[in-house]
């Protein structure tokens, strides 16, 4: 059941499928989620969760605002973290997993990386 919860996960903030074509040849989500973190989540996190920032709230000389930039860090840290739950959970070694309990608790914890962002909104 965690196994499946970590690929949801996954799939959800990267807007790709396990059984994507690019997954065929050489590696697999997981890998490529594991592999990408945390420096380049926004280049593997789903287009439109990141569309906002790329559309951004420029200023006048085309540049995020200082409020937009600290926004965009925690959107950041929150799928670096959410990300990383999705990689814990869905090992392939069924004992390295994340425990489905210890998931939900990670989970809550991420949840007050949303509320901040919210604020900040």
């Amino acid at each position: 059941m965690v196994y499946r919860y970590g690929i949801l996960l996954l799939k959800m903030f990267t807007g790709k499928r396990p059984t994507d074509k690019i997954f065929q040849v050489t590696s697999n989500l997981r890998n490529l989620v594991k592999g990408s973190l945390p420096e380049e989540v926004i280049e593997i996190a789903d287009p439109v969760l990141v569309q906002e920032r790329e559309e951004g709230e420029m200023n006048g000389n085309n540049r995020l605002n200082e409020a937009s930039i600290q926004l965009w860090i925690k959107i950041e840290e929150s799928l670096v973290a959410i990300l990383e739950i999705g990689v814990a959970c869905s090992s392939e070694v069924p004992r390295e997993r994340l425990d489905i309990g210890d998931a939900m608790v990670e989970m809550c914890g991420s949840e007050t990386h949303f509320k901040q962002i919210e604020y900040m909104n």
